[in-house]
């Protein structure tokens, strides 16, 4: 017998707080990125990790999206970003 089969998953009903942002260009920096999200938005982030993208000329390689991670406090928060 599992461990914890009987168990409710807790991370069902959990608040989903947390948002991806993809597809953004290639050559968009951070601080620009973050220059388009309203002031409110970015204080009620708890936290945010930006990847930046890559543009690979040619067509050997295709670019490398960048995108960002955010969390909020609240799930209404993440809703309304």
């Amino acid at each position: 017998r599992w461990v914890g089969c009987d168990r409710q998953r807790s991370t069902m009903s959990a608040e989903i707080t947390k948002v991806v942002v993809r597809l953004l260009p290639p050559e968009i920096t951070e601080e620009e990125f973050r220059n388009t999200v309203p002031q409110a938005h970015r204080d009620n982030a708890k936290w945010w990790k930006f990847l930046a993208g890559k543009r690979y000329k040619g067509e050997a390689k295709p670019s490398l999206n960048a995108r960002c991670y955010l969390q909020f406090h609240t799930a209404a928060q993440a809703d309304e970003f």
